[in-house]
């Protein structure tokens, strides 16, 4: 069996980063691939397993879904569907710092338009992707971290449960199929003695798992997920994506989603992130 990794994305999301982590990876790494050759491709795969058995095709986003959909129809491959995407804003920004341009801009688009283009792909695209990430906020380093962390033990088959903390005020991640919000939950920033802490601390992490209000709240997550989740899971689904987020991301969030990943690795893989426990400042 052959792990194929699609890999796709806006321009400017990362797909240069999460390349050479793959390679890091020990994948077989195949750039830029017309889907008018892909066949071709396909089959060279088949006829030399052993050289091609952790494989990542690097497509063109207008083109990726057809070259998901035909590795798909193949049984000798086990295909993971991976999109990078960031918000408009932080493309901007990407491309103004590193003076690239945007590929579409050497046919005559200006970066607002080829963006826009970029925006309206992927926002068809992403309904059929094993994998969407948002890398808006993420450095190259902890886009790496990502992929090394969340892409081990995708090649099973098995669903991932990834569960993200954020803070409201930093916004929404855009990655998040589910959201619960812990701010019913006591602050404990209002805790002298936990405020310069954050939810990876014993102390916070005590507060708020002994609170009434947490306890109510957390059964009746759990009560939800557990419903849900068996749901995607009979949808043959890889990777399914929960946002608990609090005011900053750096406490209640933090805590409840440690609790939760602990829970459901019982009966799932789960992996645990943090976004914006690094925006805090002691």
């Amino acid at each position: 069996m052959i792990d194929l990794i699609i890999l796709t994305g806006v321009s400017g999301a990362g797909k240069s980063t999460a390349v050479r982590t793959f390679e890091e990876m020990d994948y077989y790494i195949v750039e830029n691939v017309p889907f008018s050759v892909i066949p071709k491709l396909y089959k060279a795969f088949e006829d030399d397993p052993v050289r091609y058995r952790r494989t990542v095709v690097v497509v063109a986003i207008d083109e990726a879904l057809k070259a998901a959909q035909a590795a798909r129809k193949n049984t000798n491959f086990r295909v993971t569907f991976l999109a990078l995407d960031a918000s408009e804003a932080e493309l901007l920004t990407r491309f103004r710092l590193t003076r690239h341009i945007h590929p579409a801009q050497a046919h005559g688009l200006s970066l607002a338009d080829s963006l826009e283009r970029d925006r309206k792909i992927m926002d068809v695209l992403k309904k059929d992707v094993d994998m969407y990430v948002d890398t808006t906020g993420k450095t190259a380093t902890e886009l790496r971290k990502f992929i090394f962390t969340n892409i081990q033990g995708m090649e099973s088959g098995n669903l991932t449960i990834s569960f993200v903390s954020f803070g409201f005020k930093h916004g929404v991640p855009n990655d998040v199929e589910m959201i619960f919000d812990t701010r019913i939950v006591p602050n404990p920033y209002w805790i002298s003695e936990l405020k310069d802490m954050t939810g990876l601390d014993e102390p916070v992490k005590k507060f708020v798992l002994e609170d009434k209000e947490a306890k109510e709240l957390i059964k009746n997550i759990e009560k939800y997920l557990d419903y849900y989740l068996a749901k995607v899971r009979a949808e043959d689904r890889n990777f399914f994506v929960v946002g608990i987020g609090c005011s900053g991301g750096q406490h209640r969030s933090v805590v409840i989603a440690q609790y939760l990943a602990s829970k459901y690795a019982a009966n799932y893989r789960t992996l645990c992130l943090h976004r914006d426990i690094g925006k805090f400042k002691k």
